[in-house]
């Protein structure tokens, strides 16, 4: 009777003995993976910063050019208001001249300006559309960090109820099996008395 209930339960005990390492196992990847997602949370926030500064240096020299450029333009239509003041005095040529010159001028300032208007326009875009995916990424990961401080949370939970229930189980199954031989040494008792008292009776009716 004594084997078949450690045959019964030592299966169990096993399981429960080998349950608190796969747990801390487990345990370790969750921890790792943590760390993996701080990690790339760090990179992103970098990337964000780092675009965030070039975006500000663009900013910069664009709205320097435009400055420029609106300089530019005012001297050129101080030119061309001069070169018409002067066109009565100086030669048809010349004063044609000066005057395709300033327009010809003009002309390229206004498109380099325009280029680099609708380049800042771009980049405000990128860096709107790189900041919502930012904001939704970094959003998204620290859902899943959370996720796993309470899967960690219950993991640690449950390695403390296992080590109990191990140690429940182990009690329980020491005391039974306990029992069990108690209950053994009880009958072999019972059958040596049954054994002597049956000797004794075939002794009183042989005489």
């Amino acid at each position: 009777m004594d084997r078949n209930y450690e045959d019964k339960y030592s299966g169990l005990l096993t399981l429960l003995e080998a349950l608190p390492e796969v747990i801390r196992t487990l345990y370790k990847g969750i921890s790792t993976l943590k760390v993996s997602i701080e990690l790339l949370s760090e990179r992103v926030n970098e990337l964000e910063r780092t675009l965030g500064s070039v975006a500000k240096l663009i900013d910069e020299k664009t709205t320097a050019l435009v400055n420029t450029t609106n300089e530019l333009k005012e001297n050129l239509r101080d030119l061309s208001s001069t070169s018409d003041k002067l066109s009565e005095e100086l030669p048809k040529e010349v004063a044609d001249a000066v005057r395709n010159a300033v327009s010809q001028l003009t002309e390229t300032i206004n498109k380099l300006e325009d280029f680099y208007m609708n380049m800042s326009n771009e980049l405000t875009l990128i860096k709107r559309s790189f900041g919502d995916q930012v904001t939704v990424t970094l959003e998204s990961m620290n859902e899943i960090k959370g996720d796993i401080l309470s899967l960690r949370a219950k993991i640690e939970d449950l390695t403390v109820c296992v080590n109990e229930l191990s140690t429940t189980v182990r009690k329980e199954f020491d005391e039974t099996r306990s029992k069990v031989h108690e209950l053994e040494l009880m009958v072999a008792d019972l059958s040596v008395r049954l054994t002597s008292l049956e000797q004794r009776v075939k002794g009183v009716l042989h005489e």
